[in-house]
């Protein structure tokens, strides 16, 4: 063997062994240094705590690494979260974990943060928080914190009693390919703000910094000082930045006073002016906000509001003007005034109940609101999409932050044998239960497509007589079969259903067709059960391919 065949072979496996290096899993104990493991660790390791209470005491981590619970890191349980307890103390400036000068990312998973000040705050680089249970009782500042350059994600956590605000993003990032989501995280008790987000100067020329805030519930039970997320202008006009609000629940629980509000001049006390100043897109869309002691919502000057659901506060929107837009949102029980300094799109509903649980915070069967948002909205002036929504089964989405009926995928069955159906209800690919529907004893009758006929956003069924070429449809309540109507016939076997869908856009199911021996394919587009025209399709005349399926 050659000398350079040698030397490329030892490379070879010296690389070999610092990867695996790199991947070491190491396991502590409540009496184990957190901060000896973090030093000794190599960048990509992962370090997992035993179950047990540990101190933190600034604690610096300065390389990427995973550190967990291990109780919830080995069975994703999130029950076992709490088993790991990490206790930063109630003095001041001590932080659990700081991700310093860090390359690569931070992450930290199910454990129990208790007490400290910035009790887990990021200065620098890519950090991802998931899972994990924050109690201030003894704290006196902010849970979390995006600092200076720090960004990533947060997510799933639970925020309890916090001193000031729950998640404090202070970060100014320049880094290429930044980014903030704080997402699916329960937010109850702050001494200030749920998400307080500070502008701070980037230059408008940087790479562009996007905030997407969504899926967080925020309940007030604090002294009602702050807002539930709060926008903090103090960075001279500068338009470096794209923040997304959506899909939020805000329960003021008459504490909270403005559900999302927007301050001018680096100001941090509530005025409920708006803010003047902010040139920043802000686009805040299907959030449900109740309860607040003044308003639902305050803006800037390029503030969009849509398909929200305001309720039960003193004022609903105040200044969401110039470039900015207040359009499909609803407010209710706000005698003080519905809007005030905004640009009206034109298709709110004011003073409208709008049938809404107030403990689930979901709508009613009968609400006011389901279909009456709109799916995809334009920022004209910067050329760009708000939002393109999908997750909804009627002609148009439902307002506010939980939609009454979303895209969930079910399985429906049919026993070929006895003529029972039966629905599969699902979460994912999780079956949840099973469902008997009304049984079809004629075997001749074949399930052969669903789609909502009646605009009702319910799921109706559509069958096929294999013998007689007979077509109905099953108007569904659910799994309740309200009733049936004939459909066309349509004689000639050969052809056969293979789906449905909205075909030509009008917000009717229309029914695709395929002819078993010629290969032709149609479709036949619908006013409800009423055939409008045929229209022929490119053909396939390979009988070997059958349509599976029509594609969203």
């Amino acid at each position: 063997m050659s000398f350079l065949k040698i030397v490329f072979l030892l490379s070879f496996i010296l690389s070999i062994s610092a990867n695996a290096a790199r991947a070491a899993t190491v396991v502590i104990s409540p009496t184990d240094s957190l901060q000896t493991a973090i030093n000794n660790a190599g960048a990509g390791d992962t370090i997992l705590l035993k179950a047990g209470a540990y101190k933190g005491n600034s604690i610096v981590v300065n390389k990427p690494l995973l550190i967990a619970g291990k109780p919830y890191f080995d069975t994703r349980d999130k029950r076992k979260i709490g088993d790991v307890i990490l206790n930063a103390g109630d003095g001041s400036a001590i932080r659990a974990f700081v991700t310093k000068n860090t390359s690569g990312k931070v992450t930290i998973l199910g454990m129990k943060f208790i007490g400290g000040d910035h009790t887990l705050s990021s200065l620098s680089g890519n950090i991802e928080v998931g899972y994990c249970l924050f109690e201030g009782e003894e704290s006196t500042t902010d849970l979390f914190s995006f600092e200076l350059d720090g960004y990533g994600e947060v997510h799933h956590c639970e925020f309890r009693n916090a001193g000031d605000d729950a998640i404090d993003v202070d970060s100014n990032t320049l880094a290429a390919g930044a980014f903030i989501r704080i997402h699916d995280n329960v937010i109850e008790g702050t001494g200030d703000d749920g998400i307080e987000i500070r502008f701070h100067a980037r230059g408008n020329f940087q790479p562009l910094l996007v905030y997407d805030i969504h899926h967080n519930r925020i309940k007030g039970a604090s002294s009602g000082t702050g807002d539930g997320i709060q926008l903090i202008d103090q960075d001279a006009s500068e338009n470096s930045r794209r923040i997304n609000i959506f899909r939020n629940v805000i329960d003021g629980n008459n504490l909270i006073e403005v559900g999302i509000g927007s301050l001018d001049n680096a100001q941090t006390t509530e005025d409920f002016a708006g803010a003047d100043g902010m040139t920043e897109a802000v686009y805040i869309y299907n959030n449900t906000i109740l309860n607040t002691r003044e308003y639902g919502i305050t803006g800037g000057d390029h503030t969009f509001v849509i398909n929200n659901i305001i309720m039960d506060t003193p004022r609903g929107i105040k200044h969401a003007a110039n470039e900015g837009r207040v359009d499909y949102t609803l407010t209710y029980n706000t005698p003080s005034g519905a809007l005030s300094d905004v640009v009206d799109g034109g298709n709110n509903y004011l003073d409208q109940d709008p049938g809404l649980n107030q403990v689930t915070y979901k709508l009613n069967s009968d609400s006011f609101c389901i279909g009456k948002g709109i799916k995809t909205y334009i920022d004209s002036t910067l050329s760009a999409t708000i939002f393109a929504l999908a997750d909804f089964r009627c002609a148009a989405p439902s307002l506010g932050a939980i939609e009454r009926f979303a895209a969930s995928q079910d399985i429906l069955w049919r026993n070929r044998m006895s003529g029972n159906n039966q629905v599969w209800l699902m979460d994912g690919t999780t079956r949840l239960s099973g469902v008997y529907l009304a049984p079809f004893s004629n075997l001749n009758w074949e399930i052969q497509g669903a789609g909502d006929f009646d605009n009702d956003c319910e799921t109706d069924i559509l069958w096929r007589n294999r013998s007689s070429g007979n077509n109905q449809v099953w108007f569904m309540d659910g799994t309740t079969r309200l009733s049936g109507v004939y459909l066309a016939p349509f004689a000639n076997l050969d052809w056969e259903i293979g789906g449905t869908g909205d075909f030509n856009q009008d917000g009717k199911t229309d029914i695709l067709w395929r002819n078993r021996t010629s290969g032709n394919n149609q479709v036949w587009l619908m006013d409800g059960t009423t055939r409008t025209s045929g229209v022929y399709l490119t053909s396939f005349p390979n009988l070997d391919w059958e349509i599976g399926g029509v594609m969203k």
